[in-house]
């Protein structure tokens, strides 16, 4: 049987790591910089890029890019939301991504219980199969907690893709939980706002302050 498909939108970091990895070399051989961060803030269509980008306006640029893609390969930060909502009933999933495996993944080694999944998604509900973790073909925002998997955060909106929104109106009518998965790197400055132009596929939501993120 063929591996389900991932989405691959729901894990922007490799392209940012690899962008990162370039830049330090570029810098370390003297390279044209500003020519490198001119073509990066082009792909303006990245949060963690136009982050990244902004590393190199410091006094030691290097540095900077170096600690930016060292947060970037840091996932501790699902652990610590793994420890926080594990005792969560149930699950609801709209993705296949890494942030919403990483995250289900923590639940899972912390053995607290046997959350239920809830998606509307053979596809995903197959993909997550391994986790032993009974699950329910219904609507994720039926579910305790809804996993919201975001590319990019300013303030209380959140990116994330037309299906995703969908699912979180229907937990706020509904009053469920929802947990931003966003890598913590991949908010937005006020100068990244203004130039950030995501994918057609995007959309952005308000969450407002104080939900779990």
């Amino acid at each position: 049987m063929s591996e389900p498909p991932v989405d691959t939108w729901a894990d922007p970091v490799a392209a940012a790591d690899a962008a990162a990895t370039s830049l330090l070399q570029l810098i370390d051989e003297d390279g044209d910089v500003g020519a490198a961060v001119a073509a990066l803030r082009r792909r303006n269509s990245e949060a963690l890029i136009l982050a990244l980008a902004e590393q190199v306006e410091g006094e030691l640029p290097a540095v900077d890019v170096r600690r930016f893609r060292e947060g970037l390969r840091d996932w501790r930060w699902l652990d610590r939301l793994a420890v926080e909502h594990a005792a969560s009933a149930s699950f609801g999933v709209v993705s296949l991504g890494r942030m919403t495996r990483g995250f289900l993944h923590a639940v899972a080694e912390l053995a607290s219980g046997v959350p239920e999944i809830r998606t509307h998604s053979r596809a995903v509900a197959r993909g997550l199969g391994y986790l032993g973790f009974p699950t329910i073909l219904s609507d994720p925002a039926t579910a305790e907690t809804v996993l919201v998997p975001a590319v990019a955060r300013h303030r209380d909106r959140v990116w994330t893709t037309v299906k995703a929104g969908s699912a979180v109106r229907n937990a706020q009518r509904r009053q469920s939980r929802l947990l931003v998965l966003s890598h913590p790197l991949a908010v937005l400055s006020s100068q990244s706002r203004l130039a950030y132009r995501p994918e057609p596929i995007m959309i952005d939501v308000r969450i407002p302050t104080g939900v779990p993120t």
